[in-house]
């Protein structure tokens, strides 16, 4: 609870606001490409800046000072772009992060993002959804585990199809 406290105050002293607000946990669903399922998500936040450009944010929450993976916002990116609420060319995407630290703490983490990483993401996830249509997996149960929408899709779920 104190920590919550401490991180909401730390975001309040230092806003990682840039404008006018265009979307809110906006909802996109993209087909990448005809050998992928879709790809479903909601975008956190959407801004128009003073220039007429726009910034896509994605909050996070964590233990320490870091630079997530880009992945995210590329799709993040790619979804904005194809729902015409941002111009691919004049978008800027970054994570704000929100530190669990002994003095809570906001770091903001700009992430260069272009068509060259969408073609990367996207060989990625093909290379991977054939892999998991021939039936190979590699399961890596943890905590997040706990309340997941797929559990009974699960083999290493112990309630799910192949668990034990």
């Amino acid at each position: 609870k104190g920590l919550a406290r401490g991180m909401l105050r730390s975001y309040l002293a230092r806003p990682a606001s840039s404008g006018e607000v265009v979307a809110v946990e906006e909802p996109f669903a993209l087909e990448l490409t005809e050998a992928l399922p879709q790809v479903e998500g909601r975008i956190d936040l959407i801004e128009r800046t003073g220039d007429g450009g726009c910034v896509l944010t994605d909050y996070k929450t964590a233990r320490s000072r870091r630079t997530p993976s880009p992945d995210q916002l590329v799709l993040y990116r790619e979804a904005a772009a194809r729902l015409g609420l941002a111009d691919a060319e004049r978008l800027r995407v970054r994570y704000v992060l929100l530190l669990k630290t002994a003095s809570a703490d906001v770091q903001v983490v700009e992430v260069p993002v272009g068509p060259a990483d969408l073609e990367r993401l996207i060989s990625t996830y093909v290379s991977a959804w054939r892999e998991i249509e021939r039936g190979c997996s590699f399961p890596r149960t943890g905590w997040w585990c706990e309340g997941c929408q797929w559990a009974q899709h699960c083999d290493s779920h112990p309630g799910g199809l192949g668990g034990a």
